[in-house]
């Protein structure tokens, strides 16, 4: 069996995403990003629209938090874009949690 959480919630924009952006961060969660240094694992399963970030109901979702900081790191502080919200998490072992986000800074809860 391989492991696999899924995600409910998003972080929405205070202002629209610009459309460069929103084509580069959906592009991105289309690479493999297997063997390159720095990045949480194979796939980025997070996408977003002009106005929020959300989980794309991949299969085999993994390492969501950090991709989600990862994402936060290098594509939404760098276009100064502001996002806030709250997303559950729970896996296939029974964890679960939570991911606040308030101005682009990412809490994550256990629960």
């Amino acid at each position: 069996m391989t492991y696999s959480t899924d995600f409910v919630g998003s972080f929405k924009s205070v202002l629209p995403i610009p459309s460069e952006l929103v084509e580069i961060i959906n592009k991105f969660s289309t690479l493999d990003h297997r063997g390159i240094d720095n990045r949480p694992g194979m796939w980025c399963d997070f996408e977003c629209n002009s106005h929020e970030l959300f989980w794309n109901n991949s299969e085999k979702t993994m390492n969501g938090v950090e991709w989600l900081e990862y994402l936060l790191k290098h594509f939404i502080v760098p276009y100064d874009i502001k996002l806030n919200g709250v997303m559950y998490w729970t896996d296939d072992y029974d964890c679960s949690g939570r991911i606040t986000i308030k101005d682009s800074v990412l809490k994550s809860k256990l629960f």
